[in-house]
């Protein structure tokens, strides 16, 4: 069995330093960054709204203008999932994060885990959060949060 309070006073115990998992994008034009925070913002507005369906839509829309998706775009795709109850679809959006050679941030993984947590899949929860530690995304307080 998992001993959850010890679990969590480990990682509150560690220093939260900045999270490793999110890194600098290439240089890119201006253009492009300007429109892919715009794209970004859209999915956001769309999780926020559980709309899913419509948030795929807008990263589909972003892959057609030839833009790359970062971080933001699959932590908001995954949030979106999550809250309208798709965990498969929010796993799903995380393997793709990978196949684009995006390495998923904390916020990513938090929504993950805030999903898993309150549809009482633990086990996996807890699975996810190693998976996070194994790729050097560092939890922070919100992570931790998610477990209480």
């Amino acid at each position: 069995t998992i001993n959850t309070e010890a679990s969590v006073h480990h990682f509150l115990a560690m220093s939260m330093p900045a999270s490793t998992c999110e890194h600098p994008e290439a240089a890119t034009p201006k253009w492009q960054r300007d429109r892919l925070v715009r794209l970004n913002q859209a999915i956001a507005k769309c999780a926020q709204n559980k709309r899913a369906a419509r948030a795929t839509e807008i990263f589909t829309q972003l892959l057609a203008e030839g833009l790359k998706p970062t971080a933001p775009t699959f932590g908001a795709l995954v949030n979106a999932a999550v809250r309208v109850g798709d965990l498969e679809k929010a796993e799903a959006w995380l393997a793709e994060a990978k196949r684009h050679g995006v390495v998923p941030g904390v916020a990513t993984y938090t929504a993950l885990l805030k999903g898993l947590c309150e549809a009482g899949r633990m086990p996996e929860a807890w699975q996810a959060m190693h998976a996070m530690e194994g790729a050097g995304c560092t939890p922070n307080l919100r992570t931790i949060n998610t477990f209480l």
